[in-house]
């Protein structure tokens, strides 16, 4: 087992509508037991990247390195449910038995992903 600590921080100099101020970081460790990682190039078709088959929580990673277009996150059914704008990056939970689809919004892009068992 091994322990993966990602830390976020948020922060802005300017007043953001409704609130006063937004600078905050979390840090969370989360104990994984396996992890598998690849560099993919991702169609404007939806591409199997996880299956629905897995019994726990999985956290997932994934960078865009496409420099234009958009990366499609959808579930198993080919719902889109969210995106990484080119040039970002993710970091988010699919719950057990929840599959895991990535499609570019144009042309073919290159994603690096990183999927990591909870345990």
């Amino acid at each position: 087992m091994a322990t993966l600590t990602p830390t976020v921080s948020l922060s802005s100099l300017t007043l953001l509508s409704g609130l006063l101020k937004l600078d905050t970081s979390a840090q969370i460790d989360y104990t994984f037991s396996d992890a598998v990682a690849d560099t993919v190039s991702i169609t404007g078709s939806p591409t199997d990247i996880l299956g629905t088959g897995h019994l726990v929580n999985k956290y997932v990673y994934v960078k865009n390195n496409d420099t234009t277009n958009y990366l499609k996150l959808r579930d198993n059914a080919s719902n889109m449910w969210g995106l990484i704008e080119a040039g970002k990056w993710g970091f988010f939970t699919i719950p057990s038995g929840t599959g895991l689809k990535f499609e570019s919004s144009a042309g073919t892009i290159s994603i690096d992903y990183i999927i990591f068992d909870a345990s």
